[in-house]
Formats: C-alpha cells, structure tokens, sequence
C-alpha cells in the first residue's frame, strides 16, 4: 500500500515560466520542450523557492569524502576590491550559528573558531545584534580582542524588526560598540529589509537613519547598508536613496538557478552601480554543507578529495560584483575547516567542474516532493489524468529514495534498479489512461489547487522521468 508522504508546496511560478517557453517555442510538443528545458531547471526546479520545512529524500550518499586535511591549514589569499580601496578575504564568517550551550554562545568554542578563521586569512567577520541578544557581537569581540584592528573588517547590523524609536536605535548601537570592543565599525547594515514600507516606517520616519548617516561622518560607522531580503524593484528604490555603500544579497546556487540567474543579476547590478555586494547564506541554511545521496554522490564520484560545502562556495564567490561571500552556517572548527580547505586554490570553475556541479544541483533539486494532500480539488481532469495518484507515487519514490537520478549515469545498475521499480509502481497502481503522460497541459487544474502546485509542470517532470527511465531499459535489454 502506497502511503501519502507530506511535502513542501511546488508554486505556480513553474507554470507561469513552462508558458513563456512555450511562447519561445510554440510549435513544440511538451516532450520537446522538456529536452530544451529539462538541463536547465525541469519541473519542480522551476518552481520559487521553497517554505520552510520541506522534506527532501533522507537517501544517504553511498559515497564518502575522501578529504585529506594537512597538518596546518593554508591560509586565503585575499582579493583586491577596487570599491573596497583594500583587499579583502573571499570568505567571511558569521557567528550565527557558532557552538551554543543552552540559550547561549559558547564563547570558548566560538572563540576557538573565529582565531583560527582569522589566523588562516579570513578578514571579514559578521555577526548581529539578534544573534542570542548581542552574544553574537560579545564573541566577536572577545575573540577578535588583541589583534591589529587594521587586519580585520567587522560587519553587524541594527534589527530592523526589534526597534520602534530612536532612542532604542541609540542604546543598540552604543552597546554594540561596547560589546565589540572597538572605536568603529566597518560595515554597518540595516538587518533583514523586505519593503519600502517597512524601510520607510522603522529607518526614515523615526530618524533612525538620519542617526546612522551621523554616526558614519563621525566615523564610527565606516560603510553603511543594508541586509536586503527584498526583489529587483527594492532594490533600485533603496539604491536611489543615495546614502548606502553596501548591500548584503542573498545568494545560493539552487535558488539562483530556480529563480533562472535573477539572484546573480541583482548582484550584478548593485555591483556595477557603484556599491560593494556580499553573497549572504551561500549554504543555503547549511544544506549544500551535504546534500541529499544522489547529489552528493555526482560530486564526490568526480572530485572525492573535495568538501562538497566548496562548491556552493566557490559559485557565490565566483558570482559577478562579489567582494566576499559570508558563511552564516559554521558551527564547529571542521566545518571552517572544509571552507578553508575549499577555498585555497583556484575559485572559478573548469568547463568539466561547472557541469558536473550543474548536475548535481539538478539531481539536488528533482529530489523534492510535491506538496499534494490529496485533496482531490483538481480532479476530474477532462483528459483522465489521475492527478493525486500520479503524485502520491512519485512522492513514494523520492522518500524511498527509488527515483531515479535522470541527471546522472543513466547507464549505471543504480539508475536501472531504480527504473525498474518505478514502471513498475506506476504500471501497477494506475491505468495507463490515469498516468501523467495523458495531460495536455489544459490549465484548468491549476485555479482548484489550493497549494498552488504547477501541475501541469509537474505532469511533465514525472513523465520526463519516466520516459528516460523506459529508454535506459530498453537500451540494456538491447544489449543483452
């Protein structure tokens, strides 16, 4: 008996986007349009970003790291940044997610690992005024005591969530320096801005950021942001305000290729128009610190000496107008390790590194399941496709970790065991009139969902596996 796993909501921007391909490519049947497309982000890839929680396959990596650590560890090279009139670490590190003791930063662990980032040249340190009430700030700044204060930058930020009058903006900052233990600080953000409305009513009316325009001619403000959570149109009114220096973007590797490069292009952009970008999150929460199995082995198949979290790394890095990307998700000293390690040698990729990196994150992404609950709303579809079916047995699959990989080897016995199973779970559960190959992307599902799942782009992934799965068997049997 198959049963119905929960999932994450596939939104309805993958049908909006499978439509323009189609305007792009009118006379193409969908199969056509997913041989275009599939390399680029199928089905569920198209889809935004997804909520929080969302479950993906818990499939091991049948493969292990073979990562060879050196009794010391290299030290980054720095990079000149012409904004920047210096040079700067490609990496910073936060102490969001340092080691914590109850409700508590461990500050001896913390400690621990903030000297050793900045005896390996890490120059760029963030933290936050929410990180634990200021213990974030209060470790830095015993960390980091000591030292020459020219070696280092040091970023933090006002909680933009957390304040309502000027007279608390005051006190947070006056602590936060305190805490820090110094004279300035380098780059100095408004935390997590999301809406003019929001920027209007806790920055602008309050006076909060005429106070921080002061403390920057004052010079204990060197550079001032913001923490941008916003989209393209956000950032050109906070750009027009003319009084920032910098913004932190976030960027990672699977939402950028989701959202087809806009990620990239905002960096892109703000860079060109004259302010200094960092790739904030790289890890995406710390997920591409692993992976999922099928993900995972594509990269350590080709490159086993590698930690993987170096490949998401890397592409921020590497990302146009980039001046450093910080890593919110360090919590021990080997995961500063495998980003040091990581990062010491050549940062862009070779024409074999990037496709094998493509793959994987496509194999990252077609590991997710669709959010369906079975409600039934959509049906009955006019052509017969039994819609919740169909995604009750792809679900199966990928909890099970049975879907095959169709952005791997698809010659390999792993893919072929794979394949087996899935025909046969789809040819035995379901009449072949009730199988995703029998939508002819109509739409009217699409207003009765109450997930907002693309449907029809789903349909198309499910049959796109299907079919490669029924060409790889039909190849062996060929053969035998």
């Amino acid at each position: 008996m198959i049963v119905l796993r929960s999932a994450c909501t596939i939104f309805a921007v993958a049908h909006i986007l499978h439509q323009m391909e189609k305007v792009k490519y009118p006379k193409m049947n969908r199969r056509e349009w997913l041989r275009r497309s599939a390399a680029g982000i199928a089905g569920a890839a198209v889809a935004g970003l997804l909520p929080t929680g969302c479950k993906k396959s818990v499939e091991p990596s049948r493969l292990k790291a073979k990562i060879a650590y050196p009794a010391s560890l290299p030290v980054l090279k720095k990079r000149a940044i012409p904004l920047l009139a210096t040079s700067i670490s490609p990496l910073g590190i936060s102490t969001m997610s340092m080691p914590k003791t109850g409700n508590k930063m461990d500050t001896e662990e913390g400690c621990k690992i903030i000297r050793m980032a900045a005896e390996h040249g890490v120059s760029l340190f963030e933290t936050a005024w929410a990180y634990c009430d200021g213990d974030g700030e209060r470790l830095l700044g015993d960390a980091l005591s000591g030292r020459n204060r020219d070696s280092y930058f040091v970023a933090t930020s006002m909680p933009t969530w957390d304040i309502e009058t000027l007279g608390e903006a005051r006190n947070i900052f006056a602590r936060q320096i305190s805490l820090l233990r110094t004279g300035h600080i380098d780059f100095y953000a408004l935390q997590a801005v999301n809406s003019a409305s929001k920027f209007q009513a806790v920055y602008e009316t309050s006076g909060i950021l005429d106070f921080l325009i002061r403390e920057k001619k004052e010079g204990r403000i060197r550079r001032l942001g913001v923490d941008f959570l916003g989209d393209e149109s956000l950032l050109d009114t906070l750009i027009g305000k003319q009084c920032f220096d910098f913004f932190k973007i976030p960027f990672n590797s699977v939402d950028n290729l989701r959202m087809r490069q806009s990620l990239a292009k905002m960096i892109e952009n703000a860079s060109k128009k004259g302010f200094i970008v960092f790739a904030s999150n790289p890890t995406k929460d710390g997920t591409l610190r692993t992976m999922n199995g099928d993900a995972s082995d594509i990269l350590l198949r080709a490159f086993p000496d590698r930690p993987l979290v170096g490949w998401a790394l890397r592409e921020a890095i590497c990302a146009n107008g980039v001046a450093a990307a910080i890593d919110s998700h360090i919590s021990n000293l080997t995961d500063l390790k495998d980003d040091i390690m990581s990062l010491s040698g050549e940062l862009s990729f070779s024409e074999a590194e990037e496709k094998t990196w493509h793959n994987a994150l496509l194999a990252f992404i077609n590991n997710t399941t669709v959010g369906c609950t079975n409600c039934s709303s959509c049906m009955p579809c006019p052509y017969g496709v039994d819609i919740p079916l169909n995604f009750m047995l792809y679900n199966d699959a990928v909890e099970s970790g049975k879907l095959p990989n169709i952005y791997d080897d698809t010659a390999s016995e792993a893919f072929l065991e794979k394949s087996g199973y899935l025909i046969k779970t789809f040819s035995t559960n379901m009449a072949a009139r009730e199988s995703a190959f029998h939508c002819i992307e109509c739409g009217q599902c699409l207003p009765r969902c109450p997930q907002g799942i693309a449907i029809p782009s789903q349909m198309n992934h499910i049959s796109r596996i299907i079919d490669v799965a029924r060409e790889a068997i039909a190849k062996k049997k060929s053969k035998l």
